[in-house]
């Protein structure tokens, strides 16, 4: 650590020391110095647990890895920019690993032009019949399905962090270090997206409203200071611990159960399957709309509160309030999908097993009708996929929240995804829309 930071010329300028980044100590030079090592410590933290995850799922079932290409495949035939996005990536992949890649799979596309197929469809069947390739793909699929998962789980740290202080710590001194450590690594990782990956996107003209969102998310980047120098040592510090738990370690839980839920069959003709999709359900209330929700409104009114009694300036109060109010949108927007994720899965378990064998039969009829190969279909038998698997995705998993999609929104996907240019979209389908091109930035 003394051979990458100069610590002395930093003692002697700005009174820096080992001890002082050990303990967190608040004052600002320090401050950013830890936010620094945080951020640091993130970005080596997530290529860790990204190639352990990689190294879990390899080892997974080979049915696991048929469906993340079933997926992945499905996106290349019926999405023009993600298979834009995908192809360079993949091939990108391939250089950085020293991965046979030819012929690409750009090369079997462009004879589309030439007549030798009749469309990209079947050029990217022509290309996927090999198991050679179709081997690499899942190796890639298995990369990109790690990476993403990762992302999710990273906000683990911070929420740990909180939970040692609020729980373990003997003294203030020591409740104050680890809580400011929990503070830091969460914004040590949006201070680095916000820098390598948002900011890059208002110079290209690509800034939406994905990024909008993700900069209303990142409140901790802009916060952290007051945060660990005003209101941790405060009265409602030890509520601060706990937000940060309930904020990060919660959603950070739910990552490999939702991925279980979207990637294995769950057989909801029987009572078994029905309890797991249930319990799936419940869980993301208690993981979401009851910290989001009710918690949110008792720590928001708590915090304003003391702003308030402390006598803090205007300015900083109404910073204050335009924070809460960024973050209240976020969490009602997460309440609004965990409430219509549980109508939807009632609605589910409501259905009588003709009515869930209905449901099959015309996912399965969908898919036909929009596939002409058999390809997909092999893969599929390959993977043992029921119907519902193979067709569109019916959930969307998002930051720790799985929200079922109904039969009116998945039409709308499926319009949109056949290049619908007309028409107004809900809002729903926009957020959905805008938020799939961050998920893969």
């Amino acid at each position: 650590i003394t051979g990458v930071f100069p610590f002395s010329v930093l003692q002697e300028k700005y009174g820096i020391t080992i001890d002082s980044v050990l303990r967190c100590d608040p004052f600002l030079a320090n401050q950013i110095v830890c936010l620094l090592l945080a951020g640091l410590v993130m970005q080596v933290l997530m290529k860790l647990l990204a190639k352990l995850v990689c190294a879990i799922l390899a080892r997974s079932p080979e049915a696991i890895a048929d469906k993340l290409l079933l997926e992945c495949i499905d996106m290349l035939r019926k999405d023009d920019e993600m298979y834009a996005y995908t192809v360079s990536d993949f091939n990108d992949w391939c250089k950085k690993n020293s991965i046979k890649n030819d012929p690409t799979i750009d090369d079997f596309v462009k004879r589309v032009d030439e007549g030798e197929f009749k469309s990209r469809d079947e050029a990217i069947d022509a290309y996927m019949k090999s198991q050679t390739r179709r081997n690499v793909w899942k190796e890639y699929v298995i990369f990109f399905k790690g990476n993403d998962m990762a992302v999710s789980m990273q906000h683990g740290a911070a929420g740990l962090f909180g939970l040692y202080a609020l729980t373990m710590t003997t003294n203030q001194d020591s409740f104050l270090m680890f809580a400011r450590w929990g503070i830091h690594f969460e914004a040590g990782y949006e201070v680095f997206d916000l820098i390598f990956v948002i900011a890059p996107t208002i110079f290209t003209n690509q800034f939406g409203m994905g990024q909008l969102f993700l900069v209303f998310h990142h409140i901790t980047g802009f916060l952290f200071l007051p945060v660990n120098q005003v209101l941790l040592p405060s009265k409602i510090g030890r509520d601060f611990a706990l937000a940060l738990f309930l904020y990060t370690a919660l959603p950070c839980m739910m990552t490999p159960i939702l991925f279980l839920k979207n990637y294995a069959d769950i057989d909801l003709t029987k009572t078994s399957g029905k309890l797991i999709f249930m319990s799936i359900a419940w869980i993301n209330v208690l993981t979401t709309m009851i910290p989001r929700g009710p918690h949110w409104c008792y720590f928001a009114h708590k915090v304003l509160r003391f702003s308030w009694d402390e006598g803090h300036s205007w300015p900083s109060i109404t910073l204050l309030v335009l924070c809460m109010l960024a973050f209240s949108c976020i969490n009602l927007m997460f309440c609004f999908f965990t409430y219509k994720a549980v109508k939807n899965a009632i609605k589910k378990m409501r259905m009588s097993a003709e009515e869930l064998q209905g449901e099959k039969m015309k996912d399965a009829t969908l898919l036909r009708s929009r596939r002409r190969s058999s390809l997909l279909n092999v893969i599929a038998q390959e993977a043992s996929v029921s119907s519902r698997r193979t067709s569109t995705r019916r959930s969307i998993s998002l930051m720790g929240l799985d929200y079922e999609l109904d039969d009116d929104e998945i039409d709308e996907i499926e319009e949109r995804c056949k290049g619908s240019k007309g028409g107004r979209r809900s809002s729903l389908i926009s957020f959905i829309g805008a938020m799939d091109g961050i998920k893969q930035e």
